[in-house]
This record gives C-alpha cells, structure tokens and sequence, in this order.
C-alpha cells in the first residue's frame, strides 16, 4: 500500500534505528497492529474488518521498511 521508500527514506530510517524515542515509535506501531488484529478477528461489521485490515498492511509494511532499512541502505551501496 505504501510507495517503495526511495534511497534517502531508507538512509533515514537507518539512521533512526538506534534513538531510543524512534524505537519507542516502533513499539507503539507494533502494539497497534497487535490491537488491529485482535480487532478485526472480533468484529462482525464487513466495513470495520475492511478499514482494519487496510490499517494493518499499512502499518506493517511501515514497520517491516523502518526495521529492514539499514540492511536495505547496506545492499544499495
């Protein structure tokens, strides 16, 4: 769902890895896909299940890109 991150994206997401508050981002986004599944396997409401599940590609691909960037910036150079 998001746009392949570009070279600079990835360079700063790497550079962010290590700060304390950044991972204390990171933790919050993977709290919230938790709560998101928990969510969407309870609800009976189609639309609901749709937004959620929409919700959670997105942020899992956030995290996923935030937590593979400085692997990603190492095989670019």
């Amino acid at each position: 769902m998001l746009n392949k991150p570009s070279p600079q994206v990835l360079s700063a997401l790497a550079a962010l890895e290590d700060d304390h508050n950044f991972k204390s981002v990171l933790e919050w986004l993977e709290s919230s896909l938790d709560e998101l599944d928990v969510s969407t396997r309870s609800t009976k409401d189609e639309v609901l299940t749709r937004w959620n599940q929409g919700a959670t590609q997105v942020l899992t691909d956030l995290v996923g890109t935030a937590r593979s960037a400085r692997v990603a910036v190492s095989r670019m150079k």
